[in-house]
């Protein structure tokens, strides 16, 4: 079962995987994201809602319905007679999966992406801004045995990058990390959380990856973690302390990044953004070389700084750094090798708007070569809202964004129902950082209830909200 955006759900017959055969396709109002599967029914996040599919004949599928959250939908789980629902800003939604209605809610501070279930127990990602170059995020563990009344039992905190999936196996429960602030696409990294004791959850372990983690599949000693432009990465988790990358499907170039996966038998099926379904053993031919232990790539002001580092003390003789960029052939970024004690390499040659491809060959002084994984960063100018700060706040909060240029902006609030609060900004502002404070009054100078109210920038074609907290 596809979720295949404005396709909507597309039913697949995998009895011979090799030749995976298109059953049929169901239609959904908006862009079919991800898909869990019930009894007998699939529950599919589209557009900012999520359809409730029956499959109990999967060559003649109905949608029963939909079942509409406050928020805007991201993710689905579905345990017993539970459906869990990751609702951004609205956060964890408690689905009383007999009738299709809400009966529980849990807001965390951030935003929240991805969602598993067992049991009693929900599990979410949520994520946000640290500061104006770092994101963050959380893993939240709620009890869901009272549906009415969710509760938070014990949180995860990570500051390596925004969490975007989780998916729970036993006592462990594994963590992608990778979403990071526009500019910054340094690559991500998977956690393995110990949540046997859910009061004070701790990581046992964790590995880097080079692009940005969107979903986990766990099976066996194995994990699946699809890395958009990174691909398929196979991680050994055998020992949670120490999970090591030992392999990689990669679709080979910018654009067919990867989005989901699951593992069923020998094989793990990937849905892939341009190519639709793609069929995988599940033991990837191994492609990445032990010699390098890291490679990371960041933006700084105008340049790329690439950094690596070796897990080996296996002699070289030098590097060469190489980059790619889409409808460019790769070049060698340095006249001459660079010393057997480079670490690093800062690539000012760079242009705004798009993705950058780099790598790191290291070169043996019996003429081999070891080539890095790969690693992509976006480089290209934004509009940014920042968590405003303090959050709490009472009464008087500042509200940083950044725009890539002099532009038309409006900056406003609103209340959970939706209605306007005040307007802060209404006019054009100059590119770069700015910001705008509210002293917690509405557009009648009146000062409001305590509270979640959200901000809501718009500039150009984007627009783009945080949750703020006033806090008497």
């Amino acid at each position: 079962y596809l979720a295949d955006g404005a396709s909507g759900l597309r039913v697949v017959d995998i009895s011979n995987p090799v030749l995976p055969e298109l059953v049929t396709t169901v239609a959904t109002p908006g862009a079919a994201r991800r898909v869990s599967l019930g009894s007998d029914v699939a529950y599919v996040v589209s557009n900012s809602d999520v359809q409730v599919i029956n499959i109990s004949n999967p060559a003649t599928p109905v949608n029963l319905g939909t079942i509409v959250t406050p928020g805007f939908a991201q993710d689905v789980a579905f345990a017993g007679n539970l459906v869990i629902v990751a609702d951004q800003f609205h956060g964890v939604q408690v689905i009383d999966a007999s009738t299709s209605t809400i009966v529980g809610n849990v807001n965390p501070d951030f935003i929240v992406q991805g969602v598993d279930a067992a049991g009693n127990r929900a599990y979410a990602t949520a994520h946000g801004p640290l500061t104006q170059t770092q994101y963050g995020g959380q893993l939240e563990i709620i009890d869901v045995a009272s549906p009415a009344s969710p509760a938070v039992l014990g949180s995860w905190h990570t500051t390596a990058g925004g969490p975007t999936d989780v998916t729970v196996v036993g006592t462990l429960a594994f963590v992608a990390v990778g979403l990071n602030p526009p500019g910054n696409r340094s690559g991500g990294s998977l956690h393995v959380v110990d949540i046997s004791n859910p009061a004070n959850p701790a990581e046992t372990g964790m590995v880097h990856t080079p692009d940005h983690p969107q979903h986990v599949a766990v099976a066996g000693s194995h994990a699946y973690l699809c890395d958009e432009g990174g691909g398929v990465q196979v991680i050994d988790i055998s020992n949670p302390a120490h999970p090591v990358l030992v392999g990689a499907w990669n679709p080979g170039d910018l654009v067919n990044v990867v989005r989901g996966a699951t593992v069923s038998g020998e094989y793990v099926f990937v849905a892939e953004r341009s190519r639709g379904l793609v069929v995988l053993p599940a033991q990837c031919e191994i492609t990445v070389p032990v010699l390098f232990s890291s490679i990371h790539a960041t933006v700084e002001q105008n340049s790329v700084m690439l950094k690596w580092d070796l897990a080996a003390d296996q002699p070289v003789s030098g590097f060469e750094v190489y980059r790619a960029t889409p409808g460019s052939v790769e070049r060698s970024l340095a006249n001459h090798p660079l010393d057997s004690s480079a670490r690093e390499f800062r690539d000012d040659d760079i242009k705004t708007g798009g993705l950058h491809e780099y790598y790191v060959v290291a070169l043996l002084p019996d003429g081999g070569r070891i080539q890095s994984l790969r690693v992509m960063v976006e480089v290209r100018s934004a509009v940014t809202l920042f968590q405003n700060r303090p959050n709490p706040f009472n009464p008087t909060t500042t509200i940083d964004f950044n725009l890539p240029g002099r532009m038309h902006v409006r900056v406003r609030v609103f209340d959970v129902n939706g209605r306007l609060v005040r307007t802060l900004v209404d006019g054009v502002r100059d590119g770069g950082p700015n910001n705008v404070t509210w002293n917690g009054r509405n557009n009648r100078g009146m000062a409001v209830a305590s509270g979640v109210y959200f901000c809501r920038l718009t500039a150009g074609k984007d627009t783009l909200s945080q949750r703020m907290v006033l806090l008497k």
